[in-house]
C-alpha cells in the first residue's frame, strides 16, 4: 500500500485467471475512499512491492514468469490516471528472481531481493532503473560457503547512490 497525492493505492496478487495465469493487480482509492480505477497485468506472478514516484507515477513489482519457466522481477509504470506506461523484466537469466523492496525517488528506481545463486544457494539482487524504465544495472551480491543472502532493504540518496541492506544465514 502507498499514499499520495490523495489517494492510496493498493497492490497485490489474485488467483490465476481460466488460462491458469496468475496476475498483480493495482486499485487506486481517492481521498472519500471511492474506488478510482482498478488495473491488473497477467504476466506477473504476484505483486509483491509498491511504491510511488515523483509525478505521481505508481511502480508495481512482482515475479514475472519468463519462457523458459524461470522467473524474473517484473516492474510496471502506471500513470496517476491508470494508463500503463511500461513494464520490465529485470534480473538474471535462467534464474529465479524475488523481489523484497523498491522504491522510486527523483533519481530513478532502486530494488532489492534475491535468486537462486549457481549453488543452489539465494544471493542478493540489487538493480537501479531510470523513471522511465531503462534499466542502469543488475548485480549480485555473493552466497559466502553454504550460506545465503537476503537483501531486504534499500534506499537512494541525492546522488543517486543505493544502499543495500539484508542478512546472512
Amino acid at each position: 500500500m502507498a499514499v499520495g497525492g490523495g489517494a492510496v493505492y493498493v497492490g497485490g496478487s489474485r488467483r490465476p485467471d481460466a488460462g491458469g495465469r496468475p496476475a498483480l493487480f493495482l486499485v487506486k482509492y481517492t481521498r472519500s475512499g471511492l474506488r478510482a480505477w482498478q488495473r491488473s497485468y497477467t504476466t506477473v506472478r504476484g505483486a509483491t512491492q509498491l511504491a510511488l514516484g515523483p509525478s505521481e507515477r505508481i511502480y508495481l513489482a512482482g515475479e514475472r514468469v519468463m519462457a523458459d519457466g524461470t522467473w524474473q522481477v517484473g516492474v510496471v509504470c502506471y500513470a496517476k490516471t491508470g494508463a500503463r506506461l511500461w513494464s520490465r523484466a529485470v534480473g538474471h537469466a535462467r534464474r529465479h528472481d524475488f523481489i523484497e523492496e523498491l522504491r522510486a525517488g527523483r533519481n530513478g528506481i532502486c530494488g532489492t531481493g534475491q535468486y537462486s545463486g549457481a549453488q543452489g544457494l539465494e544471493e542478493g539482487l540489487v538493480f537501479r532503473m531510470r523513471l522511465n524504465g531503462a534499466v542502469q544495472y543488475v548485480t549480485s551480491i555473493p552466497t559466502p560457503q553454504s550460506e545465503g543472502v537476503w537483501c531486504t532493504t534499500c534506499a537512494m540518496d541525492a546522488l543517486g547512490r543505493v544502499s543495500v541492506g539484508g542478512t546472512f544465514s
